[in-house]
């Protein structure tokens, strides 16, 4: 597992839909993308998440 497990998101709206971004606590980006929604938007944030808290050797394996 990760030993930095903070880490920040944002979910906006604009014309086209949702964004959604993951950040570390230095402000870079982790991952980001859009979504048709605010509900699936949070989806994806929730679901980034997650991946990056699963161990290295877990995440080769799957």
């Amino acid at each position: 597992m990760r030993d930095d497990a903070s880490f920040g998101y944002r979910i906006s709206k604009d014309e086209a839909g949702w964004t959604w971004t993951t950040f570390d606590l230095a402000g870079q980006i982790l991952v980001e993308g859009r979504a048709p929604t605010k509900a699936v938007a949070a989806a994806c944030v929730i679901r980034a998440l997650a991946r990056s808290a699963i161990p290295e050797t877990a995440a080769q394996a799957a």
